[in-house]
């Protein structure tokens, strides 16, 4: 037979028919694998050649898998050359842009009608019921936030007028604001401490939200820094303060990934990312659909690596903590996605990775939050609560006791009175006491240890100069509830609330510590009498008061 007359093969026969030059998603989901390979070679004849030709088709990758695809898996799982692996990528990156920059052309194109389009109603009516949830929710926030702004036609003078919305700006921080709004996140498992109640949360006004946007600000001007962290205290309402954050933002069309939660995330670490992205692109139609088919890791990265001006809002950084392979790989994959981007991190004080990292480097730009409620802040919770049966408690005491700390001041409001035996109260002051002694056993044999432990702590129930040394004795500090600032180029140390330090000076007195020589007036608060226990000294009608 002649060679002109041989059937070709099916590698050859298909050569001969021509491909969109950039197909759509669509087009491309439905090819196979001989489809693929021939718009590669269609594209760029010399892209695949001898051992990456050969490694390539024994992949078998069909046009679903290859708008998946990234330089790592060519490069790792199908072992094909640097240059060729960089090349597909390219590719890959492509056709998404081309896709989803048409898909926005047309949304515009719809959003410019006088009226709803069919078209887009056919458009939002196809959306997958998360993604419908996102694009509604955040359509209401935005509603919500612009409604704050409205509420006065002036702002204080502290707020900076460059802001967006700074009436709203004015509000958020005004303790004497109180809102509900709903969530900024449609994934499941929200976290508890928000107490929704059907998708809403209640928010008040904390000063320290304008703080915080100035913070953002010097990170966003600076060549020095990365990244904003929200760093403090347990019980401080840190979280509340990233979400009215998130939700300011969200009012102002920025692409915001919030994060509520790093203990659920590293549970299913694809749906809740990919959960955050919904809301982060809401008011784009064509994006949400492409999220909505991202199903790896690599696919979630290469979508975020075309954006630009994204803000990853992540709170509750210390679950990642716990030293496994999965939390190490989620720490890892969060780093790679928020890199370049703007950068918003939350950690309780008790986040030791944070505090070993601040030791060594200042690219971070902190606003440490360490207590409770200031005084005006404190005021306003009062008037929230003048109806309230005091259960023969004083104002000073209740605020002694809780440190002011929100979380803590709900807890002791049971059925509108106060109580300051409830289990959550006596829990602060247990785990005060375990570390106390957890610290003696974990000195012996070495008393400059123990010392330096005596020492920072004494300082801190004084707040007075604490010892140098601290990054050499992390371990050594409870930093729930004891921590250190600066203060006129020192460092001061200090405490949340009157449980800890009662539970910890008392501690300390058993074990011998000799607080004679300072200002401290232990014999106000103390109470070394053996089998002494927290319920004892909060009983109703004991005679010895706190200070």
């Amino acid at each position: 037979m002649s060679p002109s007359l041989r059937p070709k093969s099916k590698w050859t026969q298909t050569s001969i028919q021509d491909l969109p030059t950039i197909p759509t998603i669509e087009e491309m989901t439905s090819w196979d694998k001989e489809k693929v390979v021939r718009w590669i070679l269609q594209r760029d004849k010399g892209l695949l050649e001898g051992h990456d030709l050969k490694y390539f088709k024994q992949a078998n990758i069909r046009g679903r898998a290859f708008l998946r695809s990234s330089y790592d898996f060519f490069r790792n799982e199908c072992s094909l050359s640097p240059g060729a692996s960089l090349e597909l990528e390219e590719l890959v990156d492509e056709v998404k842009k081309d896709n989803l920059s048409k898909k926005r052309k047309r949304d515009e194109a719809d959003i410019a009608e006088p009226s709803i389009s069919p078209k887009r109603h056919r458009h939002e009516d196809s959306l997958p019921p998360l993604a419908a949830k996102a694009r509604e929710r955040r359509k209401h926030i935005r509603e919500m936030i612009t409604a704050v702004s409205g509420f006065s036609d002036q702002h204080s003078s502290s707020v900076d007028p460059s802001y967006p919305l700074p009436e709203a700006v004015d509000k958020l921080s005004d303790p004497a604001f109180r809102a509900t709004f709903l969530f900024p996140f449609v994934g499941v498992a929200t976290p508890i401490r928000f107490k929704l109640v059907n998708g809403k949360w209640q928010y008040v006004g904390r000063m320290k939200f304008k703080d915080l946007l100035q913070k953002m600000e010097g990170v966003r001007v600076s060549e020095n820094y990365t990244t904003t962290w929200l760093y403090g205290t347990r019980g401080y309402g840190k979280s509340h303060l990233l979400a009215a954050l998130v939700c300011y933002l969200a009012a102002q069309d920025v692409k915001v990934v919030y994060i509520p939660d790093c203990r659920e995330l590293v549970k299913d670490f694809i749906e809740y990312v990919r959960a955050a992205m919904l809301f982060a692109w809401a008011d784009d139609i064509a994006a949400l659909e492409e999220i909505m088919t991202l199903e790896t890791e690599v696919g979630i990265r290469n979508f975020l690596r075309r954006q630009d001006n994204v803000t990853f809002v992540i709170d509750q950084m210390n679950a990642l903590k716990v030293s496994t392979d999965n939390t190490k790989h989620v720490d890892e994959w969060l780093n790679r996605f928020a890199y370049g981007h703007n950068r918003v991190f939350s950690s309780s004080a008790n986040y030791t990775d944070y505090l070993e990292q601040s030791i060594r480097q200042n690219s971070n730009n902190v606003l440490q939050v360490y207590g409770g409620l200031d005084k005006m802040e404190m005021e306003q919770w009062w008037k929230q609560h003048d109806k309230i049966d005091m259960g023969g408690y004083d104002r000073n005491r209740v605020e002694d006791i809780t440190g002011s700390i929100p979380l803590l001041l709900d807890k002791c409001v049971v059925d509108g009175k106060i109580d300051l035996t409830v289990e959550e109260l006596q829990d602060v002051y247990d785990k005060a006491v375990a570390f106390v002694q957890k610290t003696s056993e974990v000195t012996q044999g070495s008393s400059s240890r123990w010392q330096w432990y005596c020492d920072f702590v004494t300082a801190c129930l004084c707040h007075k100069q604490v010892p140098y040394g601290l990054n050499r004795h992390l371990d050594l500090v409870d930093h729930r509830y004891f921590y250190r600032y600066r203060y006129q180029n020192n460092w001061y140390g200090g405490y949340t609330c009157g449980l800890a330090r009662n539970a910890v000076a008392d501690q300390l007195l058993r074990k011998g510590i000799d607080f004679a020589n300072t200002d401290f007036l232990l014999a106000t608060f103390i109470y070394p009498v053996e089998g002494f226990s927290y319920r004892q000294e909060n009983r109703k009608g004991d005679e010895v008061k706190d200070t």
